[in-house]
């Protein structure tokens, strides 16, 4: 159909004499002159203007996109205008890879311009273009012969032309820099994404993407000239070396980035072992490619033939990988095989199947890539997005999970801890305390030395035994138990300081007990350790959080400190237990330790 409406375009804008001459017209259309062209292939590569005149040409019979190229191609077509004023048209080449373009114009025997252009910058303002274009100026009433010489040999060479106004192809070349400029933005803002996205994820999956479109942007630096922001020019066909290094790499990573999103290579572990086997020697290829010497040879041509035979198969093997997984009814199977289906069929249509010669061009060569590469970009971006928001989700719901292990081990930590110290109390006090009982009854009423010793051990051991046993603190009695446990261990060397302000009413008995054994581990820590004159317990009730501060005037310490660390883990364990924080302030040799526990309770 669009072929049907450029005929008709074209038939407004020409009038033709025959099948080897074009009349021009003033009109603005563009033409493909690849019907009025005829060829001459030069077998020596060396021939001159002046030796290629008289050759025999031959009609196109086809196109004027080619494979891999071994000789130098001529083309000739003949152009008049038959108009009593002067005519100016734009010969436009819309294919940048081309290393070297000879043009000719003839009036009859005499040359009547000459021009050179290539793969090299174009102008001192580093603007690029698409293309190549040569401006020809027709004399009124004028017959002239236009010969084009392509040196572009061993790589493939696409050298489909156009005939059109300066004003089409100013147009045409706005419409591709605004694609191009708004591919390169888009690129840009993938890469970026991707790469920042990896280094807080850590996930393989943006590494690849992005190294992917690393790849693509070389490959697309070596078609359209941008490679010559660092060269006037490419003698010894530098492009070629970022072609192949941008084949190569997308050809391993594309695998690698699908691989992934569904799990081709484990379901195609041959397959995939025989494709990277082809891959690695790319990277052979590649490397045989830097020396200029292979480059300017017969060698790169065997080598283009290559690259584009593995990167075709690569293409169609993830066809054939991704319709397997979609039988096996994989995740994200269909949408990755619909996507790659659009993105591999334009690539085949506008990449491809031109430089094999059997797809004519349009003078939009890079477009349709441009923008089928921008719908990739953004599709695969969403794919990556959703799937790094699944791992995300089963990492949070793994890591709620270990959390929720955690606390249960804890519990059962701090449920063994108090069941044997009720066991250790109980023996203290049933069975010690006991018998120390019987043998003080037993003494004699004399021994008044040996009854004041047992009496001394008996308390120690009713002590030691209610410290162990878990205690049975009841709301109300909170506070009071813990300004007894404070006096307990008050005196003169060590002042015990126990204060509460709004203290509010705790959920459960267990958080009394936490609170219970955490003031008694401070106050052991602080005799055993902190060499204070004073320690201070405030107890303060805010609205919906209940926090314990705990301040003394000793040594402080290091979290270094083994023993220190032991206690504070005890404590700790019991604060996230319930769901509390602990901020700690002390250093040793400092001015005390302060410590403030936080745990929200019911408003």
């Amino acid at each position: 159909m669009i072929r049907i409406i450029l005929i008709l375009t074209f038939s407004f804008a020409f009038t033709f004499v025959n099948a080897s001459e074009i009349i021009v017209s003033d009109l603005d259309n563009e033409l493909d002159i690849t019907p009025y062209c005829e060829e001459f292939v030069d077998a020596s590569n060396e021939l001159n203007i002046t030796e290629v005149l008289d050759k025999k040409w031959t009609e196109i019979d086809g196109t004027l996109d080619y494979g891999s190229v071994k000789n130098v191609h001529w083309i000739r077509f003949k152009i008049k205008n038959t108009n009593d004023y002067k005519i100016e048209k734009e010969l436009f080449i819309p294919y940048h890879h081309i290393h070297k373009i000879d043009l000719y114009v003839f009036e009859g025997d005499s040359m009547h311009f000459r021009q050179r252009k290539g793969t090299m910058r174009v102008n001192d303002d580093l603007v690029f273009n698409t293309g190549h274009n040569f401006k020809i100026n027709l004399d009124p009433n004028s017959a002239y012969t236009v010969y084009i010489k392509f040196n572009h040999l061993y790589r493939p060479l696409r050298a489909t032309s156009f005939l059109m106004s300066s004003q089409r192809l100013l147009d045409i070349q706005l419409i591709n820099y605004r694609v191009l400029w708004f591919w390169r933005g888009a690129f840009l803002f993938a890469i970026i994404i991707s790469i920042i996205i990896f280094f807080f994820v850590g996930l393989r999956i943006f590494l690849y993407y992005f190294v992917l479109n690393i790849g693509i942007a070389i490959f697309m630096a070596s078609q359209l000239g941008d490679i010559f922001i660092f060269f006037n020019s490419g003698p010894t066909d530098i492009s070629t070396v970022l072609d192949f290094a941008g084949a190569t790499i997308v050809s391993a990573f594309f695998p690698l980035f699908l691989n992934t999103l569904v799990k081709i290579k484990q379901r195609n572990e041959i397959a995939w072992k025989w494709m990277f086997g082809f891959i690695y020697l790319m990277v052979v290829v590649f490397i045989l490619n830097l020396f200029p010497g292979i480059r300017t040879s017969i060698i790169q041509y065997y080598s283009h033939i290559y690259m584009m035979f593995v990167a075709a198969m690569v293409f169609i093997l993830q066809l054939v990988f991704l319709f397997k997984s979609i039988l096996l009814k994989d995740k994200n199977a269909l949408v990755l095989f619909i996507i790659y289906c659009f993105y591999v069929s334009t690539v085949f249509l506008n990449v491809i199947l031109p430089n094999m010669g059997l797809l004519h061009g349009t003078p939009f060569v890079y477009n349709s890539l441009l923008a089928i590469s921008m719908f990739e970009i953004f599709t695969f971006l969403i794919l990556m997005g959703r799937e790094a928001l699944q791992v995300y989700k089963e990492r949070a719901k793994l890591i709620k999970k270990e959390e929720k292990h955690q606390h249960e081990m804890m519990l059962s930590i701090i449920k063994a801890q108090e069941e044997e110290r009720d066991r250790v109390g109980r023996t203290l006090h049933d069975s010690i305390g006991g018998s120390l009982a019987i043998i003080k009854q037993n003494l004699r009423a004399e021994d008044k030395k040996i009854q004041r010793t047992l009496t001394k051990t008996i308390d120690v051991v009713r002590t030691l035994s209610h410290g162990l046993v878990s205690p049975m603190v009841k709301q109300e009695d909170f506070q009071d138990e813990l300004k007894e446990l404070c006096y307990m261990f008050n005196s003169s060397r060590m002042k015990m300081h126990c204060y509460f302000h709004n203290w509010p009413e705790l959920e459960s008995l267990d958080w009394t007990t936490h609170f219970y054994r955490i003031t008694q581990e401070l106050i052991q820590n602080a005799i055993k350790h902190s060499k204070a004159n004073n320690v201070y317990f405030q107890f303060i009730g805010d609205e919906s959080v209940a926090t314990l501060i705990y301040e003394d005037d000793g040594v402080g310490f290091n979290y270094d400190e083994n023993s220190r660390v032991f206690v504070l883990r005890n404590i700790r364990n019991r604060i996230e237990i319930m769901n509390g924080t602990l901020d700690v302030d002390s250093s040793k040799g400092g001015k005390g330790t302060t410590m403030v526990m936080e745990i929200k309770v019911k408003a």
